[in-house]
């Protein structure tokens, strides 16, 4: 739209791409309202303000550095882009989604949608995690941004919902086409999803409380070795925890200043994601018994061990936290009283 008779308007200056962080770390980017021309995620992209000259900087992709500069357009040619026109195909790296199930370990047909749900539930974990750390951020923010912390919190129960739906895609699988390429997966299990425990750890899991060890086999042996050291990821993000607080501790330390309205809103999100989290390993096993039919009680999982399917998942089960109980029971308690 053009803007009234002699008003000069800002020249437009071209966003660059920030660093893009590894899928667990925590130099995530923080999304907070602005007004004008600075819109959303200018923390991220380093905008500058109009006029002010953007130096060259140093494009990187994930945790690997590159050489090649990106240098920002001149003011005399404000519109002139330095890098080839983005594509959608580009944007959402479509060529390197199609090669995600290329390593797939027989010709079972069944097999290229087995791993697709399995990235399925990392690519969600994987946002949901960012999500949470964000979350943590503004509940533990001077002064605590509750009513936008319970926004996010629902797109991310939401998230953890989608996620969940491919329990639903999964049962669609035979016990024979299962059967058919389940001894090439070796000693890989969706027990060894380090992504759902970082989850829970952000959420309010105790070092304590690690149960992976409780499940013996090569799998989770490897499992442990790769992310459970004194180096590992696992210890990273409970070092993590202990500076920034987990969720648990986060509302807690909001809930006697939060408005009540905000509170509330903030509350049943919490018990929403509780929920899930504690119907993720029952949806799991339920999963695993409709596909495995006799198999799941009579053949020993995955991860290498002497134990059943069954077994193996019930360890985790047994061992799955409610974080938020409490605030269940209060809106369990409120709702008799409703309906009474």
């Amino acid at each position: 739209m053009a803007g009234r008779a002699g008003e000069k308007r800002p020249a437009i200056t071209e966003l660059n791409p920030a660093p893009a962080a590894p899928f667990l770390s925590r130099t995530t980017p923080s999304w907070r309202p602005v007004r004008g021309w600075q819109r959303k995620c200018i923390e991220t992209h380093g905008a500058t303000r109009p006029g002010k000259k953007r130096p060259a900087t140093t494009a990187k992709s994930g945790i690997f550095e590159s050489s090649r500069q990106v240098t920002a357009p001149s003011q005399e040619t404000p519109h002139l882009m330095t890098r080839p026109a983005l594509t959608y195909w580009d944007y959402v790296k479509l060529d390197a989604i199609h090669n995600l199930q290329s390593e797939r370990q027989t010709e079972c047909y069944d097999e290229v949608m087995f791993i697709a749900v399995h990235q399925h539930f990392e690519f969600w974990f994987a946002q949901v995690i960012r999500d949470l750390r964000e979350i943590i951020r503004q509940l533990t923010g001077a002064p605590p941004e509750v009513a936008s912390a319970a926004a996010l919190l629902h797109r991310c129960n939401l998230e953890f919902g989608l996620a969940t739906q491919g329990f639903d895609v999964m049962k669609t699988l035979t016990r024979e086409s299962f059967l058919a390429f389940r001894g090439a997966l070796q000693h890989t299990s969706g027990l060894q999803s380090v992504q759902l425990t970082v989850i829970e750890l952000l959420v309010g899991r105790e070092a304590g409380e690690l149960y992976h060890h409780r499940i013996d086999g090569p799998g989770m042996r490897d499992f442990l070795a790769r992310y459970g050291g004194p180096d590992g990821l696992l210890s990273a993000v409970l070092a993590e925890v202990r500076q920034t607080g987990n969720l648990r501790q986060a509302y807690d330390r909001v809930a006697a200043v939060a408005q009540p309205a905000e509170l509330a809103a903030l509350q049943r999100e919490l018990v929403t994601l509780d929920r899930q989290l504690a119907d993720w390993r029952r949806r799991h096993a339920e999963t695993a018994a409709k596909v495995l039919g006799r198999d799941f009680s009579e053949s020993a999982g995955t991860v290498g061990n002497t134990h059943s399917c069954r077994d193996n998942l019930e360890i985790g089960k047994q061992h799955t936290r409610r974080y938020f109980a409490d605030l269940d029971d209060q809106f369990t308690a409120l709702a008799q009283e409703t309906s009474a």
